[in-house]
């Protein structure tokens, strides 16, 4: 009888990808409490750590979804690779966030494919588009593009609360799929992104009295 490798496969891919994604946020998060208060190349090493944890837990995280079935999700940070290299590339040479964001803006078409790709392979599938789990790939995604539209407008407050609700999203659908790794790793992650959005709105505050 052939060995089954999924029981173990599974929980390792989760591991692996929801530990470097952890560290993700948790260096972004770290950038931006140094961002404007110390050297462009100080704050810009946490960039640079955010975005390398994030290319290695990508195929972890990819590996996952792929098993599960969740093909929106798969093909939604398959999507991302090609901007967090040319980011992670330009972090590298120094340029600043504000420099760097309009050059990755290039590559989002890629992110748009992608996910109509990972829509179209799915209804294929499954044969429909409103299985549970498809809603919550579908209504996560969404966030994720509609947080990334509003932060290359420069509205940072509406694009935090969307990445708030991906998040949560996101946690929903790896409970449903029984992948716990992840779903802890989301919780963990909704607390540096709203610690985030708190600084955020404190500065903003700030700048306004």
């Amino acid at each position: 009888m052939a060995f089954d490798w999924l029981p173990i496969l599974v929980p390792l891919l989760q591991i692996e990808g929801g530990l470097f994604y952890l560290g993700h946020k948790v260096f972004t998060w770290k950038f931006e409490q140094t961002e404007n208060n110390t050297e462009q190349a100080e704050s810009n090493k946490w960039l640079i750590w955010a975005w390398t944890s994030y290319l290695i837990g990508t195929p972890g995280i990819i590996g996952a979804f792929l098993i599960q079935h969740n093909w929106i999700f798969a093909a939604l940070e398959f999507g991302g690779i090609p901007m967090m290299v040319l980011g992670l590339r330009f972090a590298r040479r120094g340029m600043s966030v504000d420099q760097i964001k309009p050059e990755m803006k290039r590559l989002e078409p890629i992110l748009w494919v992608s996910i109509v790709v990972g829509i179209g392979y799915s209804l294929w599938y499954f044969g429909t588009l409103l299985n549970f789990t498809q809603l919550l790939e579908i209504g996560g995604s969404g966030a994720y593009l509609v947080g990334s539209l509003l932060q290359a407008k420069k509205q940072n407050g509406p694009a935090y609360r969307a990445y708030l609700i991906m998040i949560i999203v996101t946690g929903t659908l790896c409970g449903v799929e029984r992948m716990f790794i992840l779903a802890v790793q989301q919780v963990i992650s909704f607390g540096f992104v709203y610690a985030s959005y708190k600084k955020w709105a404190s500065k903003q505050a700030g700048e306004q009295k």
